[in-house]
């Protein structure tokens, strides 16, 4: 009995689970594509409230910006991955597609008690300044 309860779980079919992104994550990428970074900033850090959330959110509009004016707009966003730490902290890993490069993002999001929000914004045409080596290179052999 134990045999064939075994074989039945082992032979059992494993849906992969698809990554869940808050509505304001998942905007913000569509944003990013149809209306540009000021757009999707604005979407994502609009909990930034404090004089220092708005320098902070100015400094990653004018680097949004300097990354446009190097790469023009992208034309779609890949999600790679979706970390999630615990049930309320997680952060998105995500690929813009432009002509040129891509574009790298990490995105970092909070569900606190009066909803969701974006805590963080990483982004970079160097894949290493953004998603974590386990990403890049699970295996370890080397790209």
């Amino acid at each position: 009995m134990k045999l064939l309860l075994a074989t039945l779980l082992l032979a059992a079919p494993v849906a992969a689970q698809e990554p869940v992104l808050p509505d304001i994550v998942s905007r913000g990428f569509d944003q990013l594509v149809s209306d540009g970074p000021d757009v999707a900033l604005d979407t994502w850090l609009y909990r930034w409230t404090s004089p220092e959330d708005a320098a902070q959110k100015t400094q990653l509009k004018v680097a949004f910006q300097h990354i446009w004016s190097q790469v023009g707009q992208p034309q779609s966003w890949e999600l790679v991955r979706v970390n999630w730490i615990g049930e309320r902290i997680g952060r998105a890993y995500a690929v813009l597609v432009h002509d040129f490069r891509p574009i790298y993002l990490a995105v970092r999001f909070y569900n606190s008690p009066s909803g969701w929000h974006v805590t963080a914004v990483n982004a970079n045409s160097e894949v290493e300044d953004v998603f974590p080596a386990s990403l890049i290179d699970p295996g370890g052999g080397g790209l």
